[in-house]
């Protein structure tokens, strides 16, 4: 199993500084004026906390403000999903989107308030401290999380060292109670740029590879459907899973040499050029693993059809140079996918919903113009002539008996298999199980529910079975799947 390590444990540093001030705590609370103190702090907040939390270690990357062409406006975005405080964290830290370690500022729309004993943070017991810390970082870290979701293309940021802070904070204290109410309305964050890129000078000279690398990266394809495949093939032709490599956790490693990625690199690169062809396409995060800390990233992308499918180019990287690709994950429903896919709702983006997935598997149906051919073979039966025309892939049949032996000639699509009945009185297609004389998604969902038993297979569908083993399984469907692709 391809997997990203997360660490749930990391080091940040925070510093915090509150100044006096005053509220209305008074008048909110009923009390007499009496009954408040503001207290002036001549001692600030200034001890250092080091805070082990996971609350920034999920993914990494994100990128440059002339860079927006990557980023489809018009798809699903994590944004959508936040709180007044994180959209605020969200936008304030778009500034991320070109490497800068400086100091970002951070409004919150709505200040957070806190309970505690002492007006001197190095008086607060750990516990406090925790609760503290965890109350501030739940008013920006999922929007930071939905920055580097929305944005994979940041690739500098080493999320496991951003420094936190407070300052211009209020505190106050009820003069009954003796407890005091801290009062945070800003948030100051700074980015450390990982040690790969030794600094920002560095990052904004892979930054500008990287863009041009995007840049000049051609889609092939006429429809949704074949560019991402295009996409899809693409990453799994030019990349091998590699934890060791460099880049291993950014799209980064797709474009760069030892093209070396994980499965955040394979996701990522997907978004990152479905993006740039306006396909709307998310990053999914699950299989999470308490015990080994791993978990897993993949791709749901939404059809012309409005339907989310499922995309997981890691898993579908054979790693083989001869055939190095397969599609068992491509394009898949909740029924299939869902099976070893559990996306997270839970560790790290517990804040966010995800689109619903299609049950089934996307039936792709191509627009092209449909290519005949004439087939001739010998066939010692009661038929005379059989002719196949095809119109729109409609296919019509005629048949008139004889005694004698005949020829068969037909043109019809080069993908439909045709068979006889000894009699000569019958001709039928092969895969076409609601038998309407073509190939079409109605035979695909029909033999999707004979397979799943939900309808029941009669000794005749297994004239219509497709590799000639004389039995209905996955594999007909598989080659029912690609022959009505093709047509």
């Amino acid at each position: 199993m391809k997997k990203f390590t997360i660490s749930f444990l990391t080091a940040f540093f925070f510093c915090i500084s509150v100044f006096s001030g005053s509220d209305d705590y008074a008048i909110r609370t009923g009390l007499s004026a009496a009954a408040f103190e503001a207290i002036s702090a001549e001692e600030e907040f200034d001890a250092e906390i080091c805070y082990d939390s996971g609350d920034w270690s999920q993914t990494s990357l994100l990128m440059p403000n002339d860079f927006e062409f990557l980023y489809n406006e018009n798809t699903f975005s994590y944004y959508d999903q936040l709180d007044d405080n994180n959209k605020s964290a969200y936008n304030a830290m778009k500034v991320w989107l070109n490497p800068t370690t400086e100091n970002i500022s951070i409004p919150l729309p709505d200040s957070i308030t806190f309970q505690a004993d002492s007006a001197n943070i190095s008086d607060w017991s750990d516990d406090q401290r925790s609760e503290f810390w965890n109350l501030v970082m739940a008013n920006i870290k999922e929007g930071k999380t939905a920055l580097t979701f929305d944005y994979p293309e940041l690739f500098w940021l080493d999320e496991k060292k951003i420094t936190v802070s407070v300052a211009n904070a209020k505190v106050s204290r009820n003069f009954i109670t003796g407890k005091y109410t801290v009062y945070v309305s800003e948030v100051t964050v700074s980015g450390n740029v990982k040690d790969v890129y030794n600094d920002v000078e560095t990052a904004e000279k892979f930054q500008s590879i990287y863009e041009d690398c995007v840049d000049k990266f051609t889609v092939e394809g006429t429809d949704n459907y074949s560019k991402i495949k295009y996409i899809h093939d693409s990453i799994i032709k030019r990349v091998n899973y590699d934890l060791s490599a460099p880049y291993y956790d950014t799209a980064l490693g797709f474009f760069i040499e030892p093209y070396g990625i994980v499965c955040e690199g394979y996701s990522k690169a997907m978004k990152i050029l479905c993006d740039k062809e306006n396909i709307p396409c998310i990053l999914v995060v699950g299989n999470i693993n308490l015990e080994t800390n791993f978990a897993h990233m993949w791709n749901y992308v939404q059809m012309e059809d409005g339907q989310w499918y499922a995309v997981d180019c890691t898993w579908d990287d054979l790693d083989d140079e001869t055939n190095p690709v397969k599609y068992q994950y491509f394009l898949k429903g909740s029924e299939s996918f869902n099976s070893n896919h559990t996306q997270d709702n839970t560790y790290i983006t517990p804040a966010f919903t995800y689109p619903e997935l299609s049950d089934t598997d996307y039936v792709y149906i191509s627009d092209q113009p449909i290519v005949t051919t004439s087939v001739t073979s010998q066939v010692t039966s009661s038929v005379t002539t059989v002719s196949i025309s095809v119109e729109s892939s409609a296919v019509s049949k005629t048949t008139v008996t004889s005694e004698s032996n005949v020829t068969l000639t037909t043109s019809a699509v080069s993908s439909v298999a045709l068979t006889t009945s000894s009699s000569g009185t019958e001709v039928v297609i092969k895969g076409d199980f609601n038998n309407n004389g073509k190939l079409d998604t109605g035979d695909a969902v029909i033999l999707q529910r004979k397979l799943v038993r939900s309808l029941e297979i009669s000794d005749t569908d297994l004239n219509y079975e497709l590799n000639d083993d004389k039995r209905l399984n996955i594999w007909d469907y598989v080659i029912l799947l690609r022959r009505i692709r093709s047509i």
